[in-house]
């Protein structure tokens, strides 16, 4: 699999971030910006910092519609390279304490001005509300995230008005909802063997029976259908 779901629990002692509740059908453009670069066990250490997603963290808590299945899209990680290089995307890894139906990983290009997704009930390109039947649309052309696309996008270009990479998880689940955690991009640079890992801080939560143990409940029972 290009990206690979993690089954095991999430450790008790990982650090907690500030909930971020945001409107299901919510277009936000992201204020803050926290860029962090790891080296995984398996992949070679580096001091290089090349590339990049554009992500202030936190968790993102989405409210549980009334129809099941139902699937929430999440972005605002805004993917460049730092220098005149090329990256190859070679995997996305991830962890998912509460396992969802799916996940599928997308990237959104946009030359235009637009606002980034944190985070919109349903998928591209109809993003479809099952309640309502109404549809948002979102500028930017949607594709497949595929093993060793190539990012080159530099991260001195303005982060709006002048266009952006944005990496998109859609997540399907049932009652049970869902949650991904502990995101790693592991990436490749100019063509050279070695691989390099970008791990991105943040929590994706969509709200069901079964998330009641990661930090969300209050807002989820808030939110909750009745």
């Amino acid at each position: 699999m290009f990206h690979e779901m993690a089954r095991q629990c999430v450790s008790p002692l990982r650090r907690w971030w500030a909930i971020r509740p945001i409107p299901r059908s919510a277009l936000v453009a992201c204020a803050g910006a926290l860029v962090l670069f790891t080296t995984a066990a398996d992949t070679p250490r580096s001091t290089v910092e090349i590339l990049s997603a554009q992500n202030a963290g936190g968790y993102v808590v989405m409210s549980e519609p009334s129809i099941h299945p139902w699937a929430g899209t999440f972005g605002s990680y805004l993917l460049c390279v730092e220098g005149e290089h090329t990256v190859a995307i070679k995997r996305v890894r991830y962890e998912t304490p509460v396992r969802p139906l799916d996940v599928d990983l997308l990237l959104r290009e946009v030359d235009t001005d637009a606002s980034v997704l944190v985070s919109i009930l349903g998928k591209p390109p109809g993003f479809t509300d099952l309640e309502s039947g109404a549809r948002h649309e979102v500028a930017g052309k949607f594709q497949p995230l595929r093993a060793d696309h190539a990012i080159e996008r530099p991260c001195g270009s303005p982060r709006y008005g002048r266009g952006f990479t944005e990496l998109l998880f859609i997540v399907k689940v049932d009652q049970r909802g869902g949650v991904v955690d502990q995101v790693r991009i592991d990436y490749a640079i100019d063509g050279h063997a070695d691989e390099h890992t970008l791990e991105l801080e943040g929590k994706i939560v969509l709200c069901g029976d079964a998330v009641g143990d990661v930090g969300a409940q209050l807002y989820c029972d808030e939110t909750r259908p009745r």
